[in-house]
């Protein structure tokens, strides 16, 4: 966020329930979290068009939210986001005792997972179908990181390859009939490409939406 900060105003929040937001009843799904989006940026005037940015499920969301309001969306970010096919790719090509070891990982019964989170992995599969099919609009800028060793490859380096060829290959999807498009792969990097490459991704997103360091102006 600080690295952002320097070309432009920045608002990071956490959904209810999760840091320093309140809980509520509401249900984990894409069209309560744009609401509630919606809510924030009229709260904290925020005034459009707004480049988003999103990790992991937050990805899925921001391309949700994109659809609904595309012509107040300035740009989206995606880091390692998350994506329908993947669940889909592992019930096709993995053997079956590695899917049920992965989708015991989402299983409800998981004692790793209490509260909020738990409901949000409940969630997933209907957020995966509220993003499905959906396309970005050929005129948005974007811009897509891809870590290639995420911790929910299989470990048999054979496997290991073919999962993160399809990850990648689905994160490049992500960029069809987009005019203005970046993917970036980082071979060596997790899941989490924003806590080793943060200033890395504050130049690339200043070059692709054209920001500007104040310092310059």
């Amino acid at each position: 966020q600080k690295s952002i900060a320097q070309y432009t105003r920045v608002l990071s929040y956490d959904r209810p329930g999760l840091g320093n937001s309140s809980p509520n009843s509401e249900p984990r799904t894409f069209d309560i979290f744009a609401r509630d989006l919606d809510e924030l940026l009229q709260v904290k005037g925020v005034p459009p068009p707004s480049v988003l940015g999103g990790h992991s499920m937050g990805g899925l969301f921001i391309r949700y939210y994109a659809d609904l309001h595309t012509e107040s969306i300035a740009g989206l970010v995606f880091l390692d986001t998350s994506h329908e096919g993947w669940f889909q790719y592992i019930r096709e090509n993995w053997s079956a005792d590695d899917q049920q070891n992965y989708f015991d990982f989402w299983d409800d019964n998981n004692p790793e997972y209490i509260g909020v989170r738990r409901e949000e992995k409940s969630a997933f599969e209907e957020n995966f179908n509220m993003v499905r099919g959906l396309k970005i609009d050929k005129d948005m800028p974007v811009l897509v990181y891809t870590g290639g060793r995420h911790h929910h490859f299989r470990k048999d380096a054979q496997d290991f390859e073919a999962d993160r060829q399809k990850w990648i290959d689905l994160h490049e999807s992500l960029l069809e009939g987009v005019e203005n498009g970046k993917h970036i792969v980082h071979l060596e990097l997790d899941h989490w490409p924003q806590n080793r490459i943060r200033d890395d991704i504050a130049n690339e997103m200043a070059e692709i939406f054209e920001l500007e360091d104040p310092a310059t102006q």
